[in-house]
């Protein structure tokens, strides 16, 4: 389905370092049977950014005119899913293909494709060798040589449109297409529940920009697809400052709950901990307004709420809505900036974090609170958000609480966490 702007603001300061938006999607036209609930998410299908299509187009040998005139393609010409349909070559860069984003990108088969449609003379020498060797095209070229010339490239994520004027290489459109991976959709948790807000649905969306580096060390920017997607098409609330409603709609959909997507427990009188640092924070969001607007207050249990974010002033998101709950006694917020203690008194000294507060800080520092809601009132805890170091930060201090609170073990505080999962108990929505 197609969802209309509702209304869309910068959710952090405009000094922060890492940017967020808050937006909201008109989902009233959604199908009957999407019934969206807390802790479910909606996929965007994205699209590449126009100017790079732009740019792509006249070096596949595209002409202005050919670029929104359909398609031709090859007779027997076995067209995958996403290639199905009517299509334009700007369509088909624009709306269909991965042009640079995927996680194993560049694949060997491009790269395959790119060298036999290339021109060696032309090509950037350093940037062919390493492509020769990274699909064991090189002379002496082995499998171990070719791994590890295609993990630089992996770890560089070259854009096509850099790949194509670096080999000098003009492949036929048709035979790119079919060699790139489709354009995958992207997931968002929802922020908001359907009884705060019918008919429509929130989303905290962070700006994702990070840097690649290369074979020679050079560090390159690269943006998130589906989040700068969003960033422009929601451009004109943004400048408005939220008050008007785009006349764009963006392509979403819905799909069944697996089973797997956190949920309340079915009580709303069982403590719940919820720990979501930065975005991770949206699908409790969620969960809050669900409570609110579900429950009367009194057959409310425990709500524990910890966020952690860089600085209070810049990036604390939503705290307009959480800190006058707290002050309500409706849940308790527990709150780690991790920039706000100054840098003279801040920092890494041998091996020890110093004034550098996480939100597993101040898991650790409420132990006997954490384990008796969890482990002797029954307790639901959940964990939503980046997984290469919060998430495993936060279960070795949940492992340290439960060796504290029970006398056992690391390895079998490690065993009761693993039961409280298989329970349902100890929930994760975990992301790279």
């Amino acid at each position: 389905g197609r969802a209309g702007w509702q209304s869309g603001a910068a959710a952090t300061a405009a000094a922060a370092v890492r940017r967020v938006l808050h937006l909201e999607l008109d989902v009233s036209a959604l199908p009957a049977g999407c019934a969206l609930e807390p802790g479910d998410a909606l996929a965007v299908v994205p699209q590449n950014d126009p100017t790079d299509v732009k740019e792509l187009l006249p070096q596949l040998g595209v002409r202005a005119k050919q670029a929104d005139t359909p398609l031709q393609l090859p007779d027997g010409f076995d067209a995958p899913m996403h290639l199905g349909g009517e299509l334009t070559p700007r369509t088909a860069l624009l709306e269909r293909v991965d042009i640079g984003s995927t996680s194993s990108w560049p694949s060997p088969a491009l790269l395959r494709l790119l060298l036999k449609h290339g021109e060696p003379a032309n090509a950037d020498a350093p940037r062919l060798a390493l492509v020769r060797r990274a699909t064991a095209q090189a002379a002496g070229g082995d499998a171990a040589a070719a791994r590890a010339a295609h993990a630089s490239l992996v770890r560089e994520r070259p854009p096509l449109l850099q790949l194509l004027r670096q080999l000098a290489s003009r492949p036929p459109l048709v035979d790119l297409l079919d060699a790139l991976p489709p354009l995958a959709p992207r997931w968002y948790s929802l922020a908001s529940s359907p009884l705060a807000s019918p008919g429509r649905a929130h989303l905290c969306v962070s700006i994702a920009a990070y840097t690649a580096t290369d074979a020679a060390g050079t560090r390159h920017l690269r943006r998130g697809v589906a989040s700068h997607f969003l960033e422009r098409t929601a451009a004109p609330l943004l400048k408005a400052g939220g008050a008007e409603e785009a006349a764009a709609a963006v392509p979403v959909f819905w799909r069944e709950p697996s089973g797997h997507e956190l949920r309340l427990p079915p009580s709303p009188a069982t403590p719940v901990v919820v720990i979501g640092p930065g975005t991770g924070l949206a699908p409790f969001r969620a969960f809050l307004q669900h409570r609110r607007f579900a429950h009367a207050r009194k057959r409310l249990g425990p709500c524990v709420v910890y966020f952690g974010c860089r600085s209070r002033a810049d990036d604390f998101l939503y705290g307009e809505e959480l800190e006058p709950m707290h002050a309500a006694g409706a849940m308790t917020l527990r709150t780690a900036f991790s920039r706000e203690a100054p840098p003279a008194t801040a920092g890494y000294w041998r091996g020890l974090r110093l004034n550098v507060d996480y939100v597993q800080d101040l898991l650790e520092e409420d132990g006997q609170r954490v384990a008796q809601l969890l482990l002797e009132q029954a307790g639901h805890l959940y964990v939503c958000g980046d997984g290469q170091s919060m998430a495993s930060d936060v279960h070795a201090a949940l492992r340290r609480i439960v060796e504290a609170h029970l006398s056992v073990s690391p390895a079998e505080a490690e065993e009761r966490l693993q039961g409280l999962a298989q329970e349902g108990r100890y929930c994760r929505e975990i992301w790279n």
